[in-house]
């Protein structure tokens, strides 16, 4: 088996109130076919998701076929 991806986008996301990264994160999610949660805490991303446009985004594009 064989794994390649054409094209990736880093996305950081925190815990402040950056209107433009926000979008930049929302509209990366709604676009991805995958998507990758770092290691360390995941509580901690959990809290910062939970409940905002990028946790609809991220369900929907996984009950759209995308990995996660």
């Amino acid at each position: 088996m064989q794994a390649a991806a054409t094209q990736g986008q880093l996305v950081i996301i925190g815990g402040g109130e950056d209107k433009e990264n926000n979008c930049i994160v929302l509209r990366a999610a709604q676009q991805a076919t995958g998507l990758f949660f770092t290691g360390g805490d995941q509580a901690r991303i959990v809290d910062l998701i939970k409940g905002t446009k990028l946790d609809t985004a991220i369900h929907q594009r996984y009950a759209e076929g995308a990995v996660i």
